[in-house]
């Protein structure tokens, strides 16, 4: 065994490259925007719901519902795609539809939080909440922009 051969499994083929701090940035920060965009939602929810007259039963036409179906998608969605687009350095499909798949799910889990700070602190509580993880994932986003990629 001569002294000038890689250790690593792979050999010459090993990558030079280590994105495992890009993808745990940019899973932090789409999942910090997602529940920051979901947050909006739940506001826009309970706005909606303030105006309108309370509802007798479960109605999927109506405004609330609407905009919580369509807005939870959408926030979520919008944290896939940002993941996406942080992970294109890695030129590989698989692994940014992995991730994205990832924090688009983790968004939806995380954006849960919700429901209790609306029961506790109300529609100030959403505010703040909104606040904080999108001032969390600027700042994230900052970092990860000043990255080497």
């Amino acid at each position: 065994m001569t002294t000038d051969q890689s250790t690593h499994p792979l050999g010459p083929d090993a990558p030079t490259e280590d994105y495992v701090g890009l993808a745990f940035g940019a899973l932090a920060f789409s999942i910090l925007l997602g529940l920051g965009l979901n947050a909006i939602v739940a506001l826009v929810v309970r706005t909606l719901q303030s105006r309108a007259t309370p509802a007798s039963g479960l109605e999927l036409g109506a405004p609330p519902a609407l905009a919580l179906l369509a807005g939870t998608f959408l926030a979520c969605f919008a944290a896939a795609i940002a993941a996406w687009i942080i992970m294109t350095p890695i030129r590989n499909a698989y692994r940014q539809g992995m991730l994205a798949m990832v924090s688009f799910f983790g968004s939806f889990v995380v954006s849960m939080v919700t429901m209790p700070v609306d029961r506790m602190l109300g529609r100030a509580g959403l505010v703040g909440l909104a606040a904080v993880a999108m001032a969390a994932a600027f700042l994230i986003g900052r970092r990860l922009g000043r990255a080497p990629s």
